[in-house]
C-alpha cells in the first residue's frame, strides 16, 4: 500500500513537472524562433541552422519521456554495409503508419544519429495549430498538407525545392499510407487495390503515390538515399501509445531499414515511380507479417538487431529545464501556499488542473481513433 502510494505520488509529481517545463519551455523556444525571423530576409540558411538547434531543446523533451521516463527503446535491423551511413547524409525515410507513436520512435533514431533538430515530416494541416510542437514545426518550414491534391501539389513542389538543398543533413519522414492503419481502413484500401489490379496488403494500407512521385522528381540527384523503414512493436511490452509512455509503461520498437540509392528509383514515367512505391509497401507487408509471427525480421533469426546507445542529451536537456524552471517556481508557489490567503491555493489548484487537461489534450492528438479516413476521395 505504501509502495503503491509512493509510486502514484512520483508519477503525479513527474507529470506535473514535465507538463510545466514543456509548456513554459515551449513558449520560450517559440518566442526565440519568432525573434530569429529578423534573420530570414538576409540569410535563410543561417535562420534554418539556428532554428534546427532551437527546436531540439523542445522536441528532445518528448525523447526524454520515451527513453527515460517510460524506459522505451527502438532496436535497429540493418545491412552491415549500411550502418556507417546513418546520420552522415540527408535521406527520405518511408515509414509504415501502424503505431500511434511511430513518429516518436523514428525521432528516437533521429536523435541518436544527430538529425533530430533538422528532421522533417509530411503532416496534416491541422497539426500546425497544435501549441508549441505545431508552432515550432511551422517556423521550421515543416510540410503541412490539406489532402486536396489540386492545392497540395504546387505547395509541395515549392517546399521540396527547399528541402532538397537544406543546409544541414535532414531526414524527411514520409508516411505514404496517409493515415494510420486500422482494420476498417484496410477494407477500403483493399477495395481500391482490387480496382487497380494491385495485390491486397494484410497489414498496410495501399500507399498514396502521387506525393511520392513528386518527391522523387524533386529529390533525385540532390538527396542521396531512401531509407525504407518498417516498424513493428513487441507484443510482450505495452502498446505503443503516447498515453502508455506518459504512464511509464515500456514500449519496444523494432525497425528494419533498407538503404536504397535514390538514383536507382525509376522516374522515366509516373507509373514506374508509383509502382516502385507499391513494391516497397508489398515488401513492408511481408516483413511486418514475418515480424508478427517471429518478433524479429526475416534474415535476423537467432540474432538481435542493433541497440543504438543513448547519448544522454535528452536527459541533460530535461534536467536543465527542470532546474531552471521548476525549482524557483515551486519554491515561490510553496511560499505562497504557506503564507498566502486561501484563494492562492484555489488559483494554484485551478492552474494545475488546466495544465493536466492541456497535457491530456496534447496526448489525444495522436490517438489512432482520431486519424483521418481512408478512401474518402479518389485515391492515386
Amino acid at each position: 500500500m505504501i509502495v503503491a502510494t509512493f509510486k502514484t505520488f512520483i508519477l503525479c509529481l513527474g507529470l506535473l513537472t514535465f507538463g510545466y517545463t514543456f509548456i513554459v519551455s515551449g513558449i520560450i523556444i517559440n518566442l526565440l524562433q519568432c525573434c530569429t525571423l529578423v534573420i530570414w530576409p538576409f540569410n535563410k540558411d543561417l535562420y534554418r541552422r539556428i532554428n534546427c538547434k532551437l527546436v531540439y531543446f523542445l522536441w528532445s523533451q518528448l525523447i526524454f519521456v520515451a527513453e527515460y521516463w517510460s524506459g522505451s527503446d527502438c532496436i535497429l535491423y540493418e545491412d552491415e554495409e549500411d550502418k556507417y551511413k546513418w546520420g552522415t547524409e540527408s535521406a527520405l525515410c518511408i515509414v509504415n503508419h501502424h503505431e500511434e507513436v511511430d513518429w516518436l520512435l523514428c525521432w528516437i533514431m533521429c536523435q541518436r544519429f544527430g538529425v533530430l533538430g533538422s528532421s522533417k515530416v509530411f503532416a496534416k494541416k491541422e497539426l500546425r495549430y497544435v501549441p508549441f510542437i505545431g508552432w515550432s514545426w511551422t517556423l521550421l518550414e515543416m510540410i503541412f498538407l490539406r489532402r486536396d491534391w489540386s492545392k497540395d501539389k504546387p505547395y509541395l513542389i515549392k517546399c521540396l525545392k527547399i528541402l532538397a538543398e537544406y543546409p544541414v543533413n535532414s531526414w524527411v519522414l514520409l508516411f505514404c499510407e496517409g493515415t494510420r492503419f486500422t482494420e476498417q481502413k484496410k477494407l477500403k484500401s483493399n477495395e481500391v487495390a482490387r480496382q487497380k489490379g494491385l495485390p491486397e496488403l494484410k497489414h498496410h494500407l495501399l500507399p498514396r503515390t502521387k506525393g511520392f512521385v513528386v518527391v522523387m522528381e524533386a529529390f533525385k540527384g540532390k538527396v542521396p538515399a531512401i531509407y525504407d523503414c518498417t516498424l513493428g512493436c513487441s507484443n510482450d511490452h505495452a502498446e505503443a501509445t503516447l498515453y502508455n509512455l506518459v504512464m511509464r509503461k515500456k514500449c519496444m520498437g523494432h525497425m528494419l531499414v533498407r538503404r536504397i540509392e535514390i538514383n536507382d528509383v525509376p522516374t522515366e514515367t509516373e507509373q514506374e515511380t508509383a509502382m516502385f512505391c507499391h513494391k516497397m509497401y508489398q515488401y513492408k507487408d511481408r516483413a511486418y507479417d514475418y515480424f508478427l509471427e517471429h518478433q524479429t525480421f526475416e534474415g535476423f533469426d537467432g540474432k538481435h538487431g542493433r541497440k543504438i546507445p543513448r547519448n544522454y542529451k535528452s536527459l541533460i536537456n530535461e534536467m536543465f529545464w527542470t532546474i531552471t524552471l521548476c525549482v524557483p517556481t515551486f519554491y515561490y508557489i510553496g511560499k505562497l501556499l504557506l503564507n498566502g490567503p486561501i484563494w492562492y491555493t484555489v488559483i494554484t489548484a485551478i492552474v494545475i488542473l488546466l495544465a493536466v487537461l492541456f497535457v491530456r489534450a496534447m496526448i489525444s492528438v495522436t490517438d489512432t481513433k482520431r486519424g483521418s479516413s481512408y478512401g474518402g476521395k479518389k485515391q492515386d
